[in-house]
């Protein structure tokens, strides 16, 4: 069962604090009030500063990671090819007017979404039952053309036409090609955006949900529509893959001192944070819960060190990382949480607007009270976190 939904836009978590300093509530977030000004300038920069302070259960999110690989040329003397490296994301702006499908990724307001549902011309910073933050990968990877590599959900390759890259995110698990389209199978359930091939060659995609038994060959547009589709920017492709609207760009790097390509052996190597990282969470919280005689629980120590916004290690393959995410959904937020921000905004709105130094005391003791209640309820659902393994209890055993 879900938590109810408390508050449902910053401006609730903003007029809770004018309601403690005992301020009149604003209308909108542009209102030509000092208390709008105050609480508007100060919202984001003390959500971010709470929420990086704990890893909260509404935040915690999970994505995978490759290291990055530059671009190497051709080496004549080895005989080597030339090869194609980690490229950075780049999704196409938000449209009003565009077609989106789940799984799309478009940019809005600085920040990068991915659809829910299929949608047109719903806001991503209103619409939250249609968009959400994406706190995938920031980097592209070129597409292992020996199709032996697996890809988790939300990873993100490239193919290569010419000098026109075309990007794919995993909808699943896959080995699959993504620029390879399934032929029809008059059994198989297909859902809205998938595409198919049908027997003439031409690629189509299903116009609604649970399409089965109808070939898209003759179909006169009722259940199929012929590729490409007016005004869509992203299309299904592969059996798991979507082909999304986004382009890559090269990463001028100077890599950390002690690291490298992947490819070394004899080097580090650098994983770049996802999108909206704010913190490292427990990787596995409950490993060797279960223990014989306190030990060996199994749960290692790593040798994972952030800087400069990259995850260094001696891990070479995909990293699956768990982080606390920058989540500005208000309606993802725990309503605890919303009562012990809205108090922290209200220490620092308090003197400008009132110029009470008792009522800031006041505040104060609220915030402590409700932001560790929060605290409290959150470390208990949370519940215990397995330490890694101690070598003194180990080599004991």
């Amino acid at each position: 069962m879900s938590i109810p939904v408390a508050f449902q836009l910053p401006i609730d978590v903003m007029n809770r604090a004018l309601q403690r300093v005992g301020q009149t509530r604003i209308v909108t977030l542009t209102d030509d009030t000092k208390a709008a000004d105050e609480v508007t300038f100060c919202y984001d920069k003390l959500r971010i500063a709470e929420m990086r302070r704990n890893v909260w259960i509404f935040s915690i999110r999970q994505t995978a990671l490759r290291p990055y690989n530059p671009q190497m040329p051709a080496n004549s003397a080895t005989g080597a090819a030339a090869t194609l490296g980690t490229m950075e994301l780049v999704p196409a702006a938000w449209s009003a007017t565009k077609n989106y499908l789940p799984g799309s990724i478009i940019s809005y307001n600085t920040k990068v979404y991915f659809s829910r549902t299929a949608n047109i011309n719903l806001q991503p910073d209103i619409t939250a039952s249609d968009w959400s933050q994406y706190f995938g990968p920031r980097t592209v990877e070129p597409w292992d053309t020996t199709a032996t590599t697996t890809y988790y959900p939300g990873e993100l390759v490239y193919t290569l036409s010419g000098t026109t890259p075309t990007i794919f995110i995993a909808l699943a698990q896959s080995t699959d090609t993504p620029t390879t389209t399934p032929a029809w199978i008059a059994t198989t359930y297909y859902n809205l955006g998938d595409t198919v091939t049908g027997s003439d060659t031409n690629k189509y995609q299903s116009k609604l949900d649970l399409n089965v038994n109808i070939n898209p060959v003759g179909d006169a547009g009722v259940h199929w529509a012929p590729l490409p589709v007016a005004n869509q920017p992203d299309t299904h492709a592969g059996a798991n893959w979507m082909q999304i609207d986004a382009t890559v760009k090269s990463i001028t790097f100077v890599y950390p001192v002690g690291t490298g390509p992947a490819f070394q052996t004899n080097t580090r190597n650098v994983y770049f944070l996802p999108y909206g990282y704010l913190r490292k969470a427990p990787q596995d919280p409950k490993a060797g819960s279960v223990t014989f005689l306190g030990g060996p629980s199994g749960n290692q120590y790593d040798d994972w060190e952030f800087q400069g916004g990259y995850l260094l290690t001696r891990q070479s393959g995909v990293l699956i990382l768990r982080f606390a995410a920058d989540i500005a959904d208000v309606t993802l937020m725990d309503p605890m949480f919303c009562e012990g921000l809205s108090c922290r905004i209200a220490i620092e709105v308090c003197e400008p607007l009132t110029q009470s130094t008792s009522k800031i005391a006041n505040i104060i003791s609220e915030y402590r009270q409700f932001m560790g209640d929060a605290r409290a309820v959150n470390g208990i659902e949370i519940g215990p976190v397995e330490a890694p393994e101690d070598d003194f209890i180990s080599v004991r055993v």
